[in-house]
């Protein structure tokens, strides 16, 4: 199949200004911004937020779109977090204090302000 007239390879054009500008910002942002507790603190935090339907509805969204491999990872890492709770790695008394620890830092629905306050005729 032959080449089109202007269908060749592209080369990006370099922009040295921008790059150096976007790196010096990037500079300043913290290290661990996006650390795995951060994530895994806000995803809970945000899953504590909405009904059992709306969790229920993501979790069945994420299982699509993760694919037999993620999913195949997901159910390793449960189990090995089952075995861990059933040879005393992790202690049941642990487990709870880290649940309890997530529920006292996780705002209750009624103290979030509303992000789109009712205005209307």
């Amino acid at each position: 199949m032959p080449i089109k007239v202007g269908q060749g390879e592209r080369t990006p054009k370099r922009r040295p200004k921008v790059s150096k500008a976007v790196s010096e910002v990037l500079a300043h942002e913290p290290k661990n911004t996006a650390s795995h507790e951060a994530l895994s603190k806000q995803a809970k935090r945000a899953a504590a937020l909405r009904t059992a339907e709306e969790r229920s509805a993501v979790a069945k969204k994420a299982a699509q779109t993760k694919g037999f491999h993620g999913r195949k990872e997901a159910a390793q890492k449960a189990a090995k977090t089952r075995a861990r709770l059933a040879h005393g790695q992790l202690s049941s008394q642990q487990h709870e204090i880290e649940k309890e620890e997530i529920k006292e830092n996780t705002p209750v629905k009624s103290q979030v302000a509303d992000p789109q306050p009712n205005v209307g005729p």
